[in-house]
């Protein structure tokens, strides 16, 4: 845990099978770590709503009826 070239530390799901961490466990650490890969899936998503809003609001002009069109939503003049 103590390494510092992060390649070779040790990982906290490796932590959590360590035969010296499962005797007592207090039960708030024995529940598993939320899912990685669905909550960087759920950020980008956010990102993504956050980078279209952030366009449709400083385009004008033609712009933003390219954008009007292709994402289908009728924007107030």
């Amino acid at each position: 845990m103590l390494e510092v070239d992060p390649i070779k530390r040790i990982t906290i799901s490796d932590i959590r099978h360590q035969p010296w961490f499962l005797p007592h466990l207090p039960s708030y650490l024995a529940v598993a770590p939320p899912d990685t890969a669905e909550l960087a899936n759920k950020a980008t998503t956010v990102v993504y709503h956050l980078m279209v809003d952030n366009q449709l609001q400083t385009c004008g002009g033609y712009l933003r009826y390219e954008f009007e069109d292709m994402l289908e939503v009728t924007l107030p003049p």
